[in-house]
């Protein structure tokens, strides 16, 4: 299967998230094309299978549009912005996020990734991963995020061929 990743981090913790879950699809023999969306061309959905959207989530502050908690990070807004005229109907997504429960809003961003996967007739095919808190204890939420990817490589995807 062909896959695009593309993640937008701050403190580097959606990073490792996309990489955890990078390592175990190409451990399932997939191809996957991994960018942040700091930098990622939109051709990167070009042809995927499956596409994987992940973003922290941030408490933005803006004259114009007040105080937006739970946004995704402005790198995965200017990616969404780059792509706001492809349709998603041919692709199946996955989304992940990480967050902090502390926030009103938790993983708020993939809400907004789920919102827009939803109004360019994607479809998502699992659960989106909410990881909460990364950094305080790093080894337990690895494993949540790599029991959420071995979803991705078992059971989801292999519907999916």
């Amino acid at each position: 299967m062909n896959i695009a990743l593309v993640y937008a981090t701050n403190s580097g913790n959606t990073y490792v998230v996309a990489g955890i879950i990078k390592e175990m699809l190409l451990s399932a023999g997939h191809q996957v094309d991994i960018a942040s969306a700091l930098d990622a061309d939109p051709n990167i959905l070009k042809d995927k299978d499956l596409i994987l959207l992940g973003s922290s989530s941030w408490d933005w502050q803006s004259e114009t549009e007040g105080r937006l908690e739970g946004h995704p990070l402005l790198s995965m807004k200017r990616f969404l912005e780059k792509i706001k005229d492809a349709s998603l109907t041919s692709h199946k997504v996955a989304l992940f996020g990480c967050g902090d429960t502390d926030f009103q809003h938790f993983c708020g961003a993939v809400d907004h990734l789920s919102q827009f996967v939803d109004d360019h007739g994607g479809k998502e095919i699992t659960k989106p991963l909410r990881v909460d808190k990364f950094y305080i204890d790093i080894n337990a939420k690895m494993e949540q995020v790599k029991a959420w990817a071995i979803k991705m490589k078992g059971d989801v995807v292999e519907r999916l061929e």
